[in-house]
């Protein structure tokens, strides 16, 4: 009887080790934490999103690519609620997980579709201003060592 106690203590051991492994996985995009921040009132910013966010990169982007739809970024709104995350994305590239996540391709491209898109002058300085400070974000980093030449 102890033998098949340690047994299924084993199995239910391992199939939730298992599990949380394969969520883990399966969520390399972070895209909880990205719908979370997109869909939260915009005067709240809980400090463990801001904090995820800072170790996103280029990766939030792609995130929101995979979030949201195409006429999903024709609202100002949601514009705005997406420039805030790719600011915080790269706050501190330094503190980026993944060493390719720390330049911006992804990001620029994002941008430039929004730049594009938006038919609104103060959004399109909105979006101006944030891909100047991603560029600024990343150049100082680059100047710094940190991030290396491929």
């Amino acid at each position: 009887m102890i033998k098949y106690s340690r047994i299924a203590t084993f199995m239910i051991v391992l199939v939730v080790c298992c599990s949380a492994q394969e969520k883990k996985c399966a969520d390399i995009y972070s895209l909880e934490s990205v719908k979370r921040a997109l869909t939260a009132p915009a005067s709240f910013s809980p400090g463990w999103s801001e904090a995820s966010m800072n170790r996103m990169g280029d990766r939030a982007a792609m995130s929101v690519l995979k979030v949201l739809r195409a006429d999903d970024l024709a609202n100002p709104e949601t514009v705005r609620r997406v420039l805030v995350l790719l600011k915080d994305a790269f706050a501190k590239p330094q503190i980026v997980e993944t060493v390719e996540d720390r330049t911006p391709q992804v990001t620029n491209l994002l941008l430039a579709y929004l730049q594009q898109l938006s038919k609104d002058a103060a959004l399109q300085a909105e979006i101006k201003a944030t891909s100047d400070y991603i560029g600024v974000q990343t150049s100082q980093q680059h100047q710094s060592g940190r991030i290396p030449n491929k």
